[in-house]
């Protein structure tokens, strides 16, 4: 499974029970923590209060046929006002989601990543090695004319372009539970190889890397294998590639 299939499954057709289970995972003293962090609790009480709006957002995200106002009604976001009413407009919510930014989202998954990433890999060892793979997808962004100036519009061939703006995103994932250990979005014109070099500093000792053969970079793998101990990788290979082999192993193996 690509990042791009992973993310839309995770995307899509989503069970109700799916979100107390997730909910249950999250600990919500990690929220307050990413509020604190930022600078963006709220001081004053409001119906969707940032804390509130924080779940809103996660809900937005697992619940992704539902409007804005269907995710805040099924999670019960909304404080009652003094006459007891839990009624929100969908300005109110769309205002509450841009006064509470991206920096605390981006706390939060750090914070997570921090607290269960080292478990993830230790759980699901392959032979001794932690297996964690690199892969990228693109990402349509609403049609905005800063995503358009930030992120471009990529060719839909015929000297034209798309409809809309796409980011390129790119994960580094703990294979063995689908643990997302870091993400990193840039502009359509961006390459993976760029936008995923940052994880080469926070790859474990002890591992085995999985890329696509898009991004086959050997300059790269030799690094990653002298930073530490037991450092393996593992790609596709093109089909133009020429091979030297050093030593036949068996059936279909060698070291090249």
């Amino acid at each position: 499974m690509n990042l791009g299939t992973a993310l839309l499954t995770t995307a899509r057709d989503q069970p109700l029970d799916h979100q107390g289970t997730f909910a249950n995972s999250l600990d919500a003293a990690l929220v307050t923590q990413a509020l604190e962090a930022t600078g963006t609790a709220s001081v004053r009480r409001r119906k969707l209060p940032a804390e509130r709006a924080v779940w809103l957002m996660l809900g937005m995200a697992l619940l992704r046929d539902r409007s804005i106002q269907a995710v805040c009604d099924h999670l019960h976001l909304v404080f009652p006002d003094h006459n007891g009413k839990t009624t929100i407009s969908s300005a109110a919510l769309v205002q509450a989601r841009d006064r509470l930014g991206t920096a605390p989202l981006k706390h939060l998954f750090n914070a997570v990543v921090s607290r269960h990433g080292h478990e993830q890999l230790e759980a699901h060892r392959w032979r001794g090695l932690a297996v964690l793979g690199i892969d990228g997808t693109t990402i349509r962004v609403p049609d905005r004319s800063e995503n358009r100036a930030h992120f471009t519009l990529p060719s839909s061939g015929a000297h034209r372009e798309s409809a809309y703006p796409q980011a390129r995103v790119v994960g580094l994932m703990a294979l063995g539970s689908h643990f997302l250990l870091d993400l990193k979005i840039g502009a359509y014109t961006e390459s993976e190889e760029s936008l995923s070099s940052g994880f080469d500093e926070h790859l474990p000792d002890h591992c085995v890397l999985m890329v696509d053969r898009g991004l086959l970079d050997y300059r790269r793998f030799y690094r990653h294998q002298q930073r530490g101990e037991e450092r393996h990788w593992l790609v596709r290979a093109k089909s133009n590639l020429v091979w030297t082999v050093l030593e036949i192993l068996g059936p279909n193996e060698a070291t090249r």
